[in-house]
């Protein structure tokens, strides 16, 4: 993968990705220009006019002022709590993106053979992690962070693997009638279906929602840039039988936007659902619901959304094997960021390694041992192997690389703050 080359001007910016209240929308990427609008408030014409005439009934003649109030504390992270929960939302996920650069590689061939397979599964596209600029005096302020390193690549599969799964949309399309009611509602909802795993309610929860919310929005995000640059086709440009059951989406179609904000919200999940079982616990021997069983519930949730695209009509099983495994990638980085910007105690220890998912070897057939269906299990699998470098047998699509990601809690004092009020509400 040598060769990148830098394909945006500059970090993932959220200053246009974090409309909170739209972030429950999965994969309804289109309301993210939508955070321009958080600077304020509207009232309605009438209500308006209403206050220009109350003023002029009670203003009276203007006093000079003789004081000021005081200014609020610069920098201070409780900053936050000041402003509306628009404006909060995009300072999260601001800071959430704040680190990662997107790149593609320049991959060249020798041969004309070479160069139809190329055209044909596309170079590298990557996500990076830089370090932080550290807070000095502006003077001694560098110009650039630390140097990046590599959090996850992808390569799209041929058009072959795409002809071959039709097969398995097809089959699937067998369980519309079973899955309608809830494919309709998570085209715009999928927090509504993990809420129902471990209870949220707003506002008592509410920094919980926020954490989460923050969370989908980064990853929508960052799914985009690696969705515009597969730029894979969906399956109803295959076949004319493919008849989706809903709305063919306007983008990409691996990776699965479904998938990868599923699988990070779970994963996300998952370390509160640590956290609540032990900080429920009491001398007496009481605890929180089990971990381990939320869990489960909380993968079991992740997959059906993602499989429910599919039967949809609107996405192969490999988008889904694709956007699982960033989504999972991406969970475990914010939860070490949020972690390593707090002084709460760390809940989870989790090593976030260079993760690869090679779809040119990803299986187009079905072979002993290897299966071309989305198998979450694997990807999980190799995401959690731990060790040296390992490229997942069943799938070799999954990859791997020991190379832990250097993560620091600088410059995130409100990311850390965030996690540990979230923290705080599941006592």
């Amino acid at each position: 993968m040598d060769g990148i080359r830098n394909a945006g001007s500059g970090p993932l910016n959220a200053g246009n990705a974090g409309n909170a209240g739209n972030a429950g929308n999965a994969g309804n990427a289109g309301n993210a220009g939508n955070a321009g609008n958080a600077g304020g408030e509207t009232v309605s014409p009438f209500t308006s006019g209403a206050l220009l005439r109350n003023r002029d009934g009670i203003v009276g003649n203007w006093q000079e002022l003789q004081n000021a109030p005081r200014q609020h504390a610069f920098g201070d992270p409780q900053n936050a709590g000041l402003w509306s929960d628009r404006v909060r939302q995009v300072i999260f996920v601001q800071q959430l993106l704040q680190p990662l650069e997107f790149a593609q590689s320049a991959e060249t061939a020798e041969t004309e053979e070479e160069q139809e397979d190329l055209n044909d599964k596309g170079g590298w596209a990557t996500l990076w992690h830089r370090g932080p600029i550290l807070t000095t005096p502006l003077e001694d302020m560098p110009t650039f962070g630390s140097s990046a390193q590599r959090l996850f690549a992808m390569r799209r599969p041929g058009r072959e693997l795409f002809r071959a799964q039709m097969e398995w949309v097809n089959r699937y399309a067998d369980l519309r009638a079973d899955r309608s009611v809830e494919i309709m509602s998570e085209i715009n909802d999928i927090m509504t279906f993990f809420a129902s795993i471990m209870t949220m309610p707003f506002p008592r929860m509410r920094h919980t929602n926020e954490l989460l919310l923050a969370v989908q929005s980064a990853v929508v995000a960052i799914e985009m840039r690696f969705k515009d640059a597969m730029a894979c086709r969906r399956p109803s440009e295959f076949s004319p039988q493919d008849q989706p059951l809903i709305v063919t989406p306007g983008h990409s179609s691996l990776p699965s936007g479904h998938a990868t904000e599923s699988f990070a919200v779970a994963t996300v999940m998952r370390a509160l659902a640590i956290h609540r079982e032990s900080a429920q616990a009491t001398a007496g021997g009481a605890s929180g619901p089990s971990a381990t069983h939320t869990e489960i519930q909380l993968m079991r949730q992740a997959y059906r959304i993602a499989v429910n695209r599919t039967v949809a009509g609107v996405h192969f099983p490999v988008d889904s094997a694709a956007g699982a495994y960033l989504g999972m990638a991406l969970g475990r980085y914010f939860v070490q960021r949020f972690q390593k910007a707090s002084d709460a105690p760390e809940v989870v220890d989790w090593t976030v390694d260079s993760y690869v998912f090679n779809g040119p070897a990803y299986s187009s057939t079905a072979m002993p041992g290897v299966s071309p269906d989305f198998i979450p299990a694997l990807a999980e699998a190799t995401l959690e192997s731990g060790g040296a470098s390992e490229t997942n047998a069943e799938n070799p699509a999954y990859v791997r690389e020991d190379n832990p990601i250097q993560i620091t809690g600088t410059g995130s004092a409100e990311l850390g703050l965030l996690w540990k009020n979230a923290l705080d509400e599941w006592r």
